[in-house]
């Protein structure tokens, strides 16, 4: 698993999300980082070898990390694979 973080770009950026979070969200922009910097351990991750045979981890900054204690567990993993079979159900052969 991975998450790049807040990376600056414009996604997004011409949906109106109301006045204040449109100016959060310009205020914030000179803070984030960077698209390559954002992409940076995803392509770590798509060509080391370092990780070739790594499953089931969570990356940051191109390392490995610990998730948050208050985001995993066991009852959230379950509520994650029962989501994801809800979702995927319907294109299943059964």
């Amino acid at each position: 698993m991975l998450h790049p973080g807040a990376v600056a770009t414009r996604f997004g950026q011409d949906n109106d999300k109301g006045f204040i979070n449109n100016i959060v969200f310009k205020l914030a922009l000179p803070f984030m980082n960077t698209p390559e910097k954002g992409a940076a351990t995803t392509v770590y991750l798509a060509t080391s070898q370092e990780v070739e045979k790594v499953n089931g981890k969570f990356f940051g900054n191109m390392k490995e990390e610990k998730p948050r204690d208050r985001y995993y567990s066991v009852e959230n993993e379950i509520k994650v694979w029962d989501y994801c079979q809800k979702v995927i159900s319907p294109y299943m052969n059964k």
